[in-house]
C-alpha cells in the first residue's frame, strides 16, 4: 500500500506493472477468501442447537467454505508466482522472466484467439454430427419413449473439452466410432459420424497440432532472440527496479511489518525536524549523488554522456547486426540530490531517456568537434602520405634516368679504343699546385685533357642536370590595393586564365570574357563565395565546394519531433559559427547568423529580420524570397522564416547566404562510357554505363551547382536554361581558343537537355531558417554521330585556386558523391535506363 499510495507516482502507473497487478490480485483473493471463512464461523456461532462435537462436520459441509478455499488456494498460487520476481536480479534468470512475459502477452494471447476460432468450428461441427439429439440415438428411440436431452452446460463442456484435448493426442477414437462401453447406455454417436468425424479429426489435428503449434514455436523463437540480444540491458533495468523496491520497501514481512511502520513514522518526524536545522540532511536520496570534488563530478558527467550515447546508437548497432557496446548500456539520471524517496522515473522508459539526454547538447557538440578534428588529422596524414609517395615516384624516375645515363657513358667509353682514351684534346684546363711549388708571378700551369676525361666530365654534368631540383616559378604579383570605401573583406577581380589560373592562357582563351568577383583569402582552403553577373541574374558559387570543417554537423532530431507544431523543449540546434565563409560584398548575403549564448546579438538581428520582405519580391535585395512550396511560416519570436520540412538540427541560416529559400540549380552533365579503342558503348547488366562530370577535392565529389537570384519578372525554372547557356559560353571563351569553343558549343547545342527535378533539396547546408530550393538540369550527349561531349568541357566548371579537379566519373551507388547529389544521380540513371 505504501508503494502504491505514498511513493509519489499515480496508481495508474503503479498498476501498469505486471508484478503489481499480480500483487493486487493475490491480495484481493486472499481478502475475499478470509472474509468468506469468517462468514462460515459467524454462521456457526449463531446456531442455537450447536454441538461442539460436530463442529468439524458443520465447517466442512458449509457451502460457503468451497469458494473460500478456492480463493485462498489461487491466492497461494499467485504468491508463489510472485516469488519469481526475486529471480530478476540474476543475469541469466532475469531476462528469462521478460521472455515469459513477452511470449504470453505478444505471442500466446494472439495465437489463442486464432486457435479458439478453429477449435470452436471443429467442436460445434463434430458435436452436431455425432449427437444431434443429445445422448440418445434414433435406433434406441420408440414412439412412447421419453427423450432426455443433454443440458446446455453439459453440451458445451463435453464439446470443448473433447476438441481441446484432441489437439494434444487424446483422440477418443473408440467413442467416435461407437465402440466404447458407454455406447450400451444410449450414448452412441450416429452411424454417419462414425466415419465422417474421424476424417474431420484428421484435418483438425493436421491444422492445429502441426501447423499452429509450429507457428507458435516460431513466434516464441523470435521473441527469445530479440530479448537475448539485449539481455544485459534488460537485466540492468530489472536490477535497478529491484534495488529501488528494496530501498523504499520494508525489510520485514507481515505481520511484523507493523513495527516498521512505527519506525517510518519516527524517521519522518525526525527528518521534518532536521529540515528546520539543516536543509541538506533532508535531501538525501541513495539514487542521487552529489560530489563535492569538481574532478569527480566532471568524470561522472563524462561517464553519463558516454552511456547516453551508447543507448542512442542502439538503432544503428542493430541495423549492422553488431552487438558490441550496445550490450553494456545503463540508464543514468542527473539530479541535484533533492529528489525525495520513491520519486523520479520508475516505469516510463521514454521519460527516462528524455532525462538522460537533457542538457547534453553543448557537450555533444564539443565531442563531435573533437572527433572531427581527429578525422581531419587522419586526412592530413593521408595527404602527406600521398606527397611522400609522389616524391618516391619522382626519385625512382631520377634514379632510372641516372642509370640510363651511366649505361650510355659506359657504352661510349667501351666504343673508344684503348689508344684513343689517352689521346689529348684541344681543351686546356688549369693545374692546381701546392703553395710550395707556386711561382712568384702567381700564374698557374695548364695541361690538355684526354678524351676519357672529357667523356667522364660530360657524364657528371648530365647527372647533375637530372638530380638538380626544378626552379620554382616566380611568385604571383601582389593584388591591387582596394578602391573606394574600406571593407572588412579585401576584394580582387580575378578572372580565369590569369597567372592564378594555369589553364586559360596556355590554351589561348580570353580571360576577360568571364569576370568574377571573389574575396581575397589568405589560404586557398578558406571558404569563399565567387560572384558572377549574367544579365539580370547574379550567380554565386561556394569554393571550394567542401570547405566546411564539420560538413553536415547538426543535432540529431527524431522524426516525430521534426514538425514545428510539436513541442521539443530539449531542442539544441548546432551552431556553425566556427565555419569561415567569406562573401565578395554585403549585397551577396543577409548578414551574420544567430549564435548560442548571445542574446543581445540575437535580438538585434531579430529586428533586422523583421524588415525583410519574406514570401514576396524583395526590392531592396533585388531577389524573390518566394518558395516553390508555397508560403512559409515566420517565427513569432525572432521573425526568422521556418523551414517547411521542420527542424533540421542546424541553427539559424547555417552557412547559406539568405534567410528563407536559397534558389539554386544543379547541372548534371552526363555521357555514355565508351571503349577507348573501338568507341563502342560499354554495357553492364544489359544497361549502358553513364559518366557524369564531377568536381573532386580531398576524395569527395559533387556536381556543379550554383546559387542564383530571380527577378520579379522571371520564373524559377525556364530562366535557368538561359543562365546555364550564358555561363558555359562565357567560361568557354575564357578557357579555350575560338575554334575549340565553337566545336564544343555546337556539340552542346545538339545535347539533350532535361529538367529532372524542381523543389526542396534535402542538402547538408539546410538549416532551421534557411533551405535550398533547386532546379536540376541534365545535359546528356546526343546519340548522333560526332556529337559526343569532349573532355574540353571539364575545363569550364572548376574555379582557380580551389584545389578542385573536374573529372568524368562512372555512375555508381558507392561513390563519395554529395548525399543530396547522389539522389539526383540515381534519378538521372533511372531516366536514362543506365547501370546504377
Amino acid at each position: 500500500m505504501s508503494t502504491a499510495v505514498l511513493s509519489g507516482i499515480s496508481f495508474r502507473t503503479y498498476i501498469s506493472d505486471g508484478w503489481n497487478k499480480l500483487d493486487c490480485a493475490g491480495l484481493a483473493l486472499y481478502i475475499i477468501g478470509f472474509i468468506l471463512r469468517l462468514i462460515v464461523l459467524l454462521r456457526l456461532g449463531q446456531e442455537n442447537n450447536f454441538n461442539i462435537k460436530y463442529e468439524r462436520y458443520y465447517i466442512v459441509t458449509d457451502p460457503i467454505l468451497d469458494p473460500s478455499r478456492i480463493c485462498l488456494a489461487i491466492s497461494l498460487f499467485t504468491f508463489y508466482i510472485r516469488l519469481m520476481y526475486t529471480f530478476s536480479f540474476h543475469i541469466a534468470l532475469g531476462p528469462k522472466l521478460i521472455m515469459i512475459g513477452k511470449m504470453v502477452t505478444n505471442d500466446l494471447i494472439p495465437f489463442m484467439i486464432i486457435l479458439t476460432v478453429i477449435m470452436v468450428g471443429y467442436a460445434v461441427a463434430a458435436q452436431s454430427i455425432a449427437y444431434p439429439n443429445g445422448l440418445f440415438t434414433k435406433e434406441n428411440m420408440t414412439l412412447n419413449s421419453e427423450i432426455k436431452h443433454m443440458t446446455f452446460a453439459d453440451i458445451i463442456f463435453s464439446m470443448y473439452t473433447t476438441a481441446y484435448f484432441q489437439m494434444f493426442g487424446d483422440f477418443s477414437l473408440d467413442a467416435l466410432q461407437g465402440e466404447d462401453r458407454t455406447c450400451q447406455n444410449h450414448m452412441c454417436p450416429t452411424k454417419t459420424s462414425r466415419w465422417l468425424v474421424p476424417i474431420m479429426l484428421g484435418f483438425y489435428v493436421l491444422l492445429t497440432n502441426i501447423l499452429m503449434f509450429n507457428l507458435l514455436i516460431a513466434m516464441f523463437s523470435k521473441t527469445y532472440e530479440e530479448i537475448e540480444s539485449a539481455s544485459t540491458y534488460y537485466w540492468n533495468y530489472q536490477r535497478y527496479q529491484m534495488i529501488n523496491d528494496y530501498v523504499h520497501r520494508s525489510p520485514l514481512a507481515p505481520p511484523i511489518i507493523i513495527v516498521w511502520h512505527f519506525y517510518e513514522a519516527y524517521k519522518a518526524i525526525g527528518n521534518q525536524c532536521a529540515s528546520l536545522r539543516n536543509a541538506e540532511t533532508a535531501k538525501y536520496n541513495p539514487f542521487c549523488v552529489r560530489f563535492t570534488d569538481v574532478k569527480k563530478e566532471r568524470e561522472m558527467v563524462k561517464w553519463e554522456h558516454m552511456k547516453a550515447m551508447d543507448y542512442l546508437r542502439e538503432p544503428s548497432t542493430k541495423a549492422t547486426g553488431k552487438r558490441g557496446v550496445a550490450e553494456s548500456r545503463a540508464v543514468v539520471f542527473r539530479g541535484g540530490g533533492g529528489v525525495g524517496p520513491g520519486q523520479g522515473p520508475v516505469m516510463d522508459l521514454k521519460s527516462e531517456m528524455s532525462s538522460v539526454t537533457e542538457g547534453i547538447g553543448m557537450e555533444l557538440e564539443k565531442r563531435f568537434k573533437e572527433i572531427d578534428n581527429q578525422f581531419q588529422r587522419f586526412n592530413d596524414v593521408d595527404s602527406r602520405l600521398n606527397d611522400v609517395t609522389q616524391l618516391l615516384t619522382n626519385l625512382s624516375e631520377v634514379i632510372s634516368n641516372v642509370t640510363e645515363t651511366q649505361q650510355r657513358i659506359i657504352r661510349q667509353i667501351n666504343e673508344l679504343p684503348t689508344c684513343q682514351c689517352n689521346e689529348f684534346t684541344d681543351e686546356v684546363v688549369p693545374v692546381q699546385k701546392s703553395t710550395t711549388h707556386q711561382t712568384d708571378s702567381g700564374t698557374a700551369e695548364t695541361r690538355k685533357r684526354t678524351k676519357l676525361e672529357v667523356a667522364i666530365q660530360s657524364a657528371l654534368e648530365a647527372a647533375k642536370d637530372v638530380l638538380r631540383p626544378p626552379t620554382p616559378p616566380p611568385p604571383p604579383p601582389p593584388p591591387p590595393p582596394p578602391q573606394g570605401k574600406e571593407s572588412p573583406v579585401l576584394l580582387a577581380a580575378v578572372v580565369p586564365g590569369s597567372e592564378d589560373d594555369s589553364s586559360g592562357s596556355e590554351e589561348g582563351g580570353d580571360p576577360s570574357a568571364d569576370p568574377v568577383l571573389v574575396p581575397q583569402v589568405p589560404d586557398i582552403k578558406t571558404g569563399r563565395v565567387i560572384e558572377r553577373t549574367l544579365g539580370d541574374h547574379r550567380l554565386w558559387r561556394m569554393a571550394p565546394f567542401n570547405f566546411e570543417k564539420y560538413p553536415g554537423m547538426r543535432m540529431n532530431v527524431p522524426p516525430e519531433r521534426m514538425a514545428w507544431t510539436v513541442e521539443y523543449p530539449d531542442y539544441f540546434a548546432y551552431d556553425a559559427c566556427e565555419e569561415i565563409l567569406l562573401f565578395p560584398s554585403e549585397e551577396s548575403h543577409d548578414g551574420v547568423n544567430f549564435t548560442h549564448g548571445n542574446i543581445v546579438f540575437t535580438f538585434q538581428h531579430s529586428e533586422n529580420l523583421r524588415t525583410i520582405n519574406f514570401n514576396q519580391y524583395d526590392a531592396k535585395a533585388k531577389l524573390r524570397r518566394q518558395s516553390l512550396l508555397g508560403r512559409y511560416r515566420l517565427d513569432s519570436t525572432t521573425g526568422a522564416p521556418l523551414n517547411p520540412m521542420g527542424r533540421t538540427g542546424l541553427l539559424g541560416k547555417g552557412l547559406l547566404p539568405r534567410w528563407g529559400p536559397n534558389h539554386s540549380f544543379v547541372l548534371c552533365i552526363t555521357r555514355w562510357t565508351r571503349d577507348t579503342r573501338t568507341g563502342a558503348q560499354i554495357i553492364r547488366s544489359n544497361r549502358g554505363v553513364l559518366q557524369y562530370l564531377a568536381l573532386e577535392r580531398n576524395k569527395r565529389l559533387c556536381m556543379p551547382w550554383y546559387l542564383t537570384d530571380h527577378t520579379s519578372k522571371c520564373d524559377f525554372d525556364e530562366c535557368v536554361l538561359k543562365i546555364i547557356s550564358s555561363l558555359i559560353t562565357r567560361r568557354g571563351h575564357a578557357m579555350l581558343p575560338e575554334k575549340r569553343v565553337d566545336r564544343l558549343l555546337k556539340r552542346i547545342e545538339k545535347a539533350e537537355v532535361t529538367q529532372i527535378f524542381k523543389g526542396y533539396l534535402d542538402d547538408q547546408l539546410n538549416a532551421d531558417s534557411a533551405w535550398m530550393e533547386t532546379v536540376v538540369i541534365n545535359l546528356h550527349e546526343s546519340e548522333s554521330k560526332g556529337a559526343q561531349l569532349p573532355d574540353d568541357i571539364l575545363k569550364l566548371l572548376n574555379e582557380p585556386n580551389t584545389e578542385e579537379q573536374s573529372k568524368w566519373i562512372e555512375v555508381s551507388h558507392s561513390s563519395n558523391l554529395r548525399t543530396s547529389h547522389n539522389y539526383i544521380l540515381k534519378n538521372v540513371a533511372e531516366l536514362r535506363r543506365a547501370f546504377y
